[in-house]
């Protein structure tokens, strides 16, 4: 009769294991670090990642830390963490002093702010642009602290939103 316990008892732990290594941990973070971001990508990534999915292309500066909404405390708000996980967010720091190559003269930063200008018209930290569908349909400069306003912008933009004329 022992025998049999002990084999049922360990019949279920297995089971109990198997179905806890099953589970996306992903579907129970509620942290930051569970979203699906992506730091100075390279413009065909960019390119290739506003195509394919629904895109927060965000351009900011290591030195605006605390002020993007990734970086503030709304990040940690329930809603706003839901909003935010509805995308692909590509972040691109205008003023990563990284060298592209050991011997250019050019930085990671020189590239994420000129494609920032030439693709969008502007040199503004932070901006914020939604992409649905593989066009630009919504655009902040600035979002500010206020929840209902992040809230409004990544809810309310959608693929019946105008499409943004750079």
């Amino acid at each position: 009769m022992k025998k049999i316990f002990i084999l049922v008892m360990g019949v279920i732990l297995v089971s109990c294991k198997n179905v806890a290594e099953n589970r996306n941990h992903k579907d129970d973070c509620k942290s930051i670090d569970c979203l699906d971001i992506h730091y100075n990508l390279d413009s065909l990534q960019i390119n290739k990642g506003i195509a394919e999915k629904k895109t927060l292309l965000l351009f900011t500066a290591w030195n605006m830390k605390g002020t993007t909404i990734l970086d503030s405390m709304l990040s940690s708000n329930s809603e706003i963490f839901e909003a935010l996980s509805k995308y692909t967010i590509i972040v691109q720091y205008v003023d990563d002093k990284s060298r592209i190559q050991a011997d250019s003269l050019n930085t990671i930063g020189d590239i994420n702010l000129q494609y920032e200008m030439t693709n969008f018209n502007r040199a503004t930290q932070p901006l914020y642009i939604i992409y649905i569908n593989g066009l630009p349909r919504c655009m902040s400069a600035y979002l500010g602290k206020r929840k209902e306003d992040v809230l409004h912008f990544l809810n309310e933009c959608s693929s019946t939103s105008p499409v943004i004329d750079f």
